[in-house]
């Protein structure tokens, strides 16, 4: 899995490319290391680039949007494919995940 941070004025976007699974813890802190640095508490987690979210995925954004909520920070999904859409039903964690269509429509809500 690869994530690239784009800062965009107060809001920072996290676009995530390919298969997020076991082995992936370090890709998690260094977008929180990198999202520290950036000093951003508004996040949008761009899942286009997605193909695959398994328990290890799924901690890394439940993870993310706790530290972000736990700084009053904001923290959305955007651009989820079929399938993350019905893990994320599955789980029940689109009841504490919001979850877009659009970057600007995040952005626009947050």
């Amino acid at each position: 899995m690869e994530s690239k941070l784009e800062v965009q004025d107060t809001l920072c976007i996290v676009h995530l490319k390919g298969r997020f699974h076991t082995g992936s813890n370090a890709d998690y802190l260094h977008t929180l290391a990198e999202l520290d640095r950036i000093g951003t508490r508004t996040v949008v987690l761009d899942c286009s680039g997605l193909e695959w979210l398994d328990s290890t995925g799924l901690a890394f954004v439940v993870g993310l949007r706790n530290t972000l909520v736990a700084s009053e920070g904001r923290f959305a999904l955007v651009n989820t494919n079929p399938r993350i859409g019905e893990i994320l039903q599955i789980t029940r964690l689109e009841t504490i995940l919001p979850v877009f269509e659009s970057v600007h429509e995040a952005s626009a809500a947050l």
